[in-house]
């Protein structure tokens, strides 16, 4: 087993309005949340929000592609999303 505690990895990723509208075309996922500025900002949100779920598949990314082993499989995650991404 090797330990890559002590390594840094770093990595841009850029959540633009196309990753936006390919992940709902992805996903299916229309709630209001993700679509509707004004039924967004009733929630006290300053817009339409991001999906969440973006960042699994940033995640998905990094352990699949970033790490510098391929023997890694991800049996669980724990997320959880404290900053709204508009």
């Amino acid at each position: 087993m090797i330990c890559y505690l002590n390594r840094k990895f770093k990595e841009l990723f850029l959540v633009t309005e196309e990753t936006h509208r390919d992940f709902i075309k992805l996903s299916h996922d229309n709630n209001p949340l993700h679509i509707d500025e004004e039924f967004a900002k009733s929630k006290g949100f300053k817009g339409i929000l991001m999906h969440g779920k973006i960042l699994n598949a940033i995640i998905s990314y990094f352990i699949g592609e970033c790490l510098p082993t391929k023997n890694v499989i991800i049996h669980s995650q724990n997320i959880q999303f404290k900053k709204p991404i508009y």
